[in-house]
């Protein structure tokens, strides 16, 4: 059915935003090949060229940034005549928002814990609880911790235990009921204002860490051995190659031992001063953004590729 719409519309291009592992990427890939149909394949999140992806040679591809493009030849041993640096769209309003004043959340000061996919990192909530309760300089915070909403484990903390600790409002619902599902898509417009208005931001390896550094954040990422299991902090940041290179942001502190963590804490509340231009041209190379904006630059691509021009990134 898939074919004969396509048949009946006769495009000269089609476009696919897509993770690079649905059904329609490779139902796209072998009717656009038998009809000689130009496809163009927008990557969707930062890690899917490097962990959840087949890149198919022939076909054109907007990836996130350099990162990426470089990810293409090295673990797909494709030319990279047809892949482009593009960006992703779903962060414009990000960059849009991210010098104004947004409208709190919360009406405490609040430190956001963001939690990766395979949640290993949740045993340091109760030693950040302790901390935000006895560092006098937090006195008034309180931790924001944000679960994964696909989450890949069903043990939930006992809120009622954690002193300084609440449930991002958005998720709590869900977390309470356990529904990890993609019935629970979180609003975007929900994003910019959690992250600007945080006072500092503590994560495991996530993909969050990009919002957070669209946001020019100081940012904590736990990379602690939490045990020889696979999704350790420490293994996911050891092993995600998405996140190679990523420690070389100023504004990043690792914390690879949870008896540091209070002192490490520390040192990022009292870092004062940051580099936004180098976090912003550092920050290109995984995600790339120009003035020009998304619409534009796509918009240039698909011109090119329709007019049988050469494409290049």
């Amino acid at each position: 059915s898939l074919e004969n719409k396509i048949i009946n519309i006769k495009p000269d291009l089609i476009i696919l935003p897509t993770k690079a592992s649905d059904t329609y990427y490779f139902d796209l890939k072998k009717i656009s090949d038998k009809h000689k149909i130009d496809l163009l394949y927008l990557i969707d999140n930062w890690d899917n060229v490097s962990a959840k992806s087949v890149i198919f040679s022939n076909q054109y591809y907007g990836v996130w940034g350099q990162q990426s493009y470089e990810q293409v030849k090295k673990i797909h041993k494709i030319s990279l005549k047809s892949i482009f640096i593009l960006g992703s769209p779903r962060f414009e309003n990000f960059f849009r928002l991210r010098d104004t004043s947004i409208k709190r959340h919360y009406k405490n000061k609040y430190i956001l814990f963001l939690e990766n996919t395979y949640p290993r990192e949740i045993i340091s909530l109760k030693f950040l609880d302790k901390i935000v309760n006895t560092f006098k300089n937090f006195n008034d915070y309180k931790i924001i911790y944000r679960p994964h909403p696909w989450r890949k484990s069903k043990e939930l903390i006992k809120i009622k235990n954690y002193k300084n600790v609440i449930i991002d409002k958005q998720l709590s619902q869900a977390y309470k009921k356990k529904d990890f599902s993609f019935k629970s898509q979180p609003d975007l417009n929900y994003y910019p204002s959690l992250i600007k208005n945080a006072e500092f931001i503590i994560a495991g390896p996530t993909t969050m860490v990009i919002e957070s550094l669209i946001f020019r954040k100081k940012i904590l990422l736990l990379a602690f051995k939490e045990s020889s299991h696979p999704y350790s902090p420490h293994n996911l940041y050891k092993l995600y190659e998405h996140f190679k290179g990523i420690n070389k942001f100023k504004n990043i502190f690792l914390n690879k031992s949870l008896n540091n963590l209070e002192k490490a804490i520390k040192r990022l509340y009292f870092k004062k001063k940051l580099n936004y231009n180098y976090i912003d041209t550092y920050r290109n190379y995984f995600l790339y953004r120009d003035k020009k904006g998304y619409k534009l630059r796509l918009s240039k691509i698909i011109d090119k590729i329709i007019n049988n021009k050469n494409v290049q990134k």
